[in-house]
């Protein structure tokens, strides 16, 4: 059954005229006739090639002969020696490159050592020393309290005090001074020296004396390095004369065995 659509259609003519044209119905059925032709060619076309999709499955390529050009980049091993570094690591390694595993491509924020109160104090010595501060800087209310900020478990007996850090250095130069010691009776060369006077702004003379020597271990003798260490800064007693410097350089120059 045809659907039946009624639709106007103005007729104009090419001639003039009075009524300028006129209107007409006309009946129209084969409009629906060619929209039904046309739907019915697509499913036509679209069940047709469904069905050649369907008859070629039984010929169809597996997926992995598809992607056999295809190449697993990155493998997982567990006992990788990085050629850079000789260490033995875990993790994805790259088969094109051999670069190495994700893990030096991945940048790794060092991890903070463990807070103890000694460790807290060898910070600060390092603070002291390396920026030359004073001492009393550890007794300043803002400083404790930037340490408290940082480490809220803190109490005030756990920051150590001027006293503390001083006691502190004197002992580390101790041990500095017993390690210059043996290292330079080992040495198969000889030390040689330069000094300065210097005054501080208060007033009061040091000497500091410095050694050079050159370094090589034992077993690698040709791994040789030139080595630079500072073995006295001693307050000078009087005037920056030659006498009195030349003291000072016999008194550091026995204390370290040199001669």
């Amino acid at each position: 059954m045809h659907r039946v659509t009624r639709r106007k259609v103005i007729l104009t003519s090419s001639a003039s005229s009075d009524d300028g044209g006129h209107v007409s119905d006309i009946d129209t059925a084969g409009g629906a006739d060619t929209e039904a032709d046309e739907i019915g060619d697509a499913y036509a076309s679209t069940k047709a090639m469904g069905d050649a999709d369907r008859e070629s499955g039984a010929t169809r390529h597996l997926k992995s002969e598809h992607t056999a050009d295809v190449h697993t980049v990155f493998i997982k091993k567990d006992d990788y020696v990085d050629p850079h570094t000789g260490l033995v690591e875990s993790g994805h390694v790259c088969t094109v490159c051999h670069q190495g595993t994700l893990n030096g491509i991945i940048v790794h924020q060092p991890r903070a050592p463990a807070f103890t109160t000694s460790g807290l104090l060898d910070y600060v010595v390092e603070l002291i020393m390396c920026e030359d501060k004073a001492f009393q800087l550890v007794d300043k209310g803002p400083f404790r309290r930037l340490l408290t900020y940082l480490q809220p478990s803190l109490s005030d007996k756990d920051i150590p005090h001027r006293k503390a850090v001083c006691n502190e250095i004197l002992k580390k130069a101790e041990a500095t001074e017993v390690r210059l010691k043996e290292i330079l009776k080992d040495i198969p060369g000889k030390v040689s020296f330069t000094f300065d006077a210097w005054t501080s702004d208060p007033g009061n003379p040091f000497l500091s004396v410095t050694g050079h020597y050159i370094h090589a271990p034992p077993e690698q003798p040709n791994n040789w390095k030139l080595k630079a260490e500072q073995l006295a800064f001693t307050p000078m007693e009087g005037r920056h004369s030659g006498a009195n410097m030349a003291s000072l350089l016999m008194r550091t120059i026995d204390h370290y065995h040199l001669l």
